[in-house]
């Protein structure tokens, strides 16, 4: 399971579809994504949480983003992240030798 590099995938892109005045909590979130290991996310993944719920229990979490964002705010940017995550395809790109 490669569940942290896909929500970092879909933070990536919904930082560079939004305003840029956003990087700045867009990199907090990022950070508290990185902070935490791999396997624990994995273990959220197979005990039924979805990468929703996932992203929204790191970010909730996470003490950079708390201390500054209430926790309705912080919900508030996963739906937004989410809907703007469920538009990118996260399809393999296909190259052609010619």
């Amino acid at each position: 399971m490669d569940t942290k590099s896909i929500l970092l995938v879909i933070l990536h892109h919904a930082n560079e579809v939004t305003d840029h005045h956003l990087e700045g909590t867009f990199k907090l979130m990022k950070n508290a994504v990185q902070r935490v290991s791999s396997e624990e996310i994995d273990w959220h993944l197979m005990n039924g949480l979805s990468d929703e719920d996932i992203l929204l229990l790191l970010l909730l979490h996470d003490t950079d983003l708390s201390v500054q964002y209430r926790p309705s705010h912080i919900e508030e940017m996963v739906r937004l992240i989410v809907e703007l995550g469920n538009s990118y395809q996260l399809e393999p790109k296909t190259y052609t030798l010619h």
